[in-house]
């Protein structure tokens, strides 16, 4: 603090706001190998149908986890056979980290967005900052799970119309066909979860809850997050 009082203002700020992105970048990125940070249900099973993938060979199908289906298309998964080296570099970080440079990426566009609208660096930097701030993103920007990807494609989806709103009223076509892939891209992550075809090992399951909608006006799954109580129902109905 004292060598940055010395500095000249706008130096000042710039090693200010490049220390908060330092504390943030150290905040994402530490323990990232370890068991005990803020996570959730989903990431579990998400490993194992990795893993089991992995050992199959095969991008496809997807190896459920006995007792468990597979709720989640496909590309979450691929990101983790490539950074495991198809399971012969299984460690956590190298799952938890493409995750992270979601996060990280998603924060950088929302600077971009920022900054392309207000002109205003230093309330980009703001933005972008706060955006990595948020309880519910570092809940979910670290684990091995679908959301910040997801967030990163859709969000990018939606920012470039707004952006480009000369391109988003005219009739090229070219500018219309990429944002539907990266509407694509985000489903192939979480959306649409019928590119996921056939639901695997939950034959009892999906006739148990047929008969007892049958038999109730209102039933009611529950389970452990990631079990694919959604996937069932959807199925079901």
């Amino acid at each position: 603090l004292y060598v940055a009082s010395k500095l000249p203002l706008m130096t000042q700020r710039l090693f200010w706001w490049c220390a908060v992105a330092a504390l943030a970048v150290f905040s994402y990125l530490y323990s990232l190998d370890g068991m005990h940070i803020p996570a959730t249900g989903d990431e579990g099973p998400y490993l194992q149908i990795t893993r089991l993938t992995a050992a199959s060979g095969h991008w496809l199908p997807l190896q459920p986890v006995e007792g468990l289906g597979v709720t989640k298309p496909p590309l979450l998964f691929w990101h983790g056979m490539v950074a495991t080296n198809w399971g012969q570099d299984w460690e956590l970080w190298r799952l938890r980290l493409p995750i992270v440079l979601y996060s990280f990426v998603t924060a950088l566009l929302v600077f971009w967005v920022t900054r392309r609208i207000s002109g205003d660096t230093e309330s980009s930097a703001i933005a972008g900052l706060a955006f990595l701030g948020f309880t519910s993103i570092f809940h979910h920007g670290r684990p091995y799970i679908t959301n910040l990807p997801e967030v990163f494609f859709l969000s990018l989806a939606f920012f470039l119309p707004l952006l480009y709103r000369a391109e988003s009223i005219s009739r090229r076509y070219l500018f219309w066909a990429a944002i539907g892939a990266l509407v694509g891209l985000a489903a192939w992550v979480f959306v649409l979860e019928r590119l996921v075809e056939t639901l695997i090992g939950r034959g009892n399951e999906l006739a148990q809850v047929r008969a007892l909608v049958d038999a109730h006006r209102l039933v009611t799954v529950t389970g452990p997050g990631g079990v694919g109580k959604s996937r069932l129902v959807i199925e079901a109905a």
